[in-house]
């Protein structure tokens, strides 16, 4: 993949379907005793809101920030 179209795709991640509790009834069924959630990708993307960089969930060119209540 380019790396350009790459690069966009955090423009259209918006995950208005996520549902913690679901994830964590799969876990528990299968055994798992904890869940490690990524809040900093490895190419920088992050999943909180930062003043340091505008790659986040939380930029104003993620769909996110539109439905996600900040209170």
């Amino acid at each position: 993949m380019p790396a350009e179209e790459y690069d966009a795709l955090y423009r259209q991640f918006n995950p208005t379907n996520f549902n913690a509790n679901d994830w964590v009834s799969v876990a528990k069924a299968a055994g798992a005793k904890y869940v490690v959630f990524t809040t900093k990708h490895h190419d920088g993307f992050c999943e909180f809101d930062s003043k340091l960089t505008d790659y986040k969930i939380t930029s104003p060119e993620s769909p996110f920030p539109a439905t996600w209540s900040r209170n």
